[in-house]
């Protein structure tokens, strides 16, 4: 037993060492909006997604994209849930890897995901790339 768990410790340590760390360019692409607008609101409990999203006219460009791409995201989480259930069970998320199983069973999906999808590429695909001090915040913080 002592052996079993001193290779599950090794091997849990090597993970922890090899992952790459979760990239912070939310917080950095928001910090000063969530500063200026939200600073005395509790992060955890969600309403500093709130603030930001009340505030939305007012946010940095680069906030503004961030906070739309992670309205996105999370209407495709929730008519996808039921098909990553179905599709996606014993796939690790992160890195991707859920979008690229969605993708793989696209003639699978629900009508539901299926039109979050793609609704979700074409506002990507419509939005103009940053440019100047945007961009430049943009990536330092995926850094």
């Amino acid at each position: 037993m002592l052996r079993i768990s001193r290779k599950l410790a090794i091997s849990a340590g090597l993970c922890l060492v090899v992952l790459p760390r979760p990239s912070k360019s939310a917080d950095d692409v928001c910090a000063a909006d969530k500063t200026k607008f939200c600073a005395n609101l509790d992060a955890k409990s969600g309403t500093v997604g709130k603030c930001l999203k009340e505030h939305e006219a007012q946010l940095s460009d680069a906030c503004r994209r961030q906070v739309a791409k992670a309205a996105a995201q999370a209407e495709v989480r929730k008519a996808c849930k039921a098909d990553v259930t179905s599709f996606c069970k014993s796939v690790q998320a992160g890195q991707g890897r859920i979008a690229a199983c969605l993708k793989k069973h696209e003639g699978k999906l629900s009508s539901g995901c299926t039109a979050a999808l793609s609704a979700n590429r074409r506002e990507a695909a419509a939005k103009p790339p940053l440019t100047g001090a945007a961009a430049d915040a943009s990536k330092a913080g995926g850094k």
